[in-house]
């Protein structure tokens, strides 16, 4: 579905009509957030920036729920909003959801599709939308610095690059390193193959101590690497020893 959701819960009086103050603000101050997407005559994909729409922002109240049951609803609501896709002709890329748990919390959700921001853009939506909420609940006006260029400016900075053939050039170099790889892993598995690819995940995290962190800085001075670079190419050995001869593709956003 291409959505990019975040969930936090706020600690403390939470006030939701100054959050959509809030969400209202960082829309008006990003195009790319009030945008619909829908193809011109030429068939060619176009972006229709807004002036007025609808605050993208539903409200749903659980605090009339036991605690248990009411935790439960929340990860259950995270969830649909995670699986529901955005239809880009009708709707801005981006919605939220207030959710009430009891008068010290409030679950907050953020979704914005994929074509408008990426991970870090995604922060710093949060952190403009909880500064502006800061600002107004202390009755002033956010004091953000203004934009000096908008994701319009940055594609067709990024069209021109194209048109000097420089994508084409980048493009050929990685399709002759990524020519002939397998197109599915040889990792032995429970059961059969499923023939259609679901696009289902999960993510396990481990926790390290300071001394085996220490260790792979300090092994990441010689080669002048990341840490990432680092356990990124011992998870590949690790995934090549379980399936066998052959490459190993392994992908990662960025």
């Amino acid at each position: 579905t291409y959505t990019m959701p975040r969930a936090y819960v706020v600690q403390g009086a939470f006030d939701a009509s100054i959050f959509k103050r809030a969400i209202a603000y960082v829309l008006r101050r990003h195009e790319i957030l009030r945008s619909t997407f829908d193809y011109g005559e030429d068939g060619v994909p176009e972006q229709t920036v807004h002036a007025d729409y609808s605050l993208p922002v539903v409200e749903i109240d659980l605090r009339h729920l036991p605690e248990p049951q009411r935790e439960a609803e929340l990860q259950r609501l995270a969830q649909v909003d995670a699986s529901t896709p955005f239809d880009l002709k009708t709707q801005l890329p981006f919605r939220a959801s207030i959710i009430p748990l009891s008068d010290r919390a409030c679950g907050v959700q953020l979704n914005v599709h994929h074509i408008a921001a990426d991970a870090r853009s995604m922060e710093l939506v949060r952190k403009e939308m909880f500064a502006a909420y800061d600002a107004y609940s202390k009755g002033a006006e956010p004091r953000l610095q203004p934009l000096q260029l908008q994701y319009g400016d940055y594609a067709c900075w990024h069209r021109e690059l194209m048109q000097r053939g420089f994508i084409e050039k980048e493009l050929g170099y990685w399709k002759k390193q990524l020519a002939d790889l397998p197109e599915v892993h040889a990792l032995p598995q429970k059961g059969p193959r499923q023939a259609k690819v679901q696009g289902s995940g999960d993510s396990f995290w481990q926790n390290v101590d300071a001394e085996l962190a220490q260790g792979v800085r300090q092994l990441c001075r010689s080669p002048e690497c990341t840490p990432f670079m680092l356990l990124h190419s011992v998870f590949g050995l690790v995934v090549a020893a379980y399936s066998g001869p052959g490459d190993v593709v392994v992908g990662t956003p960025i």
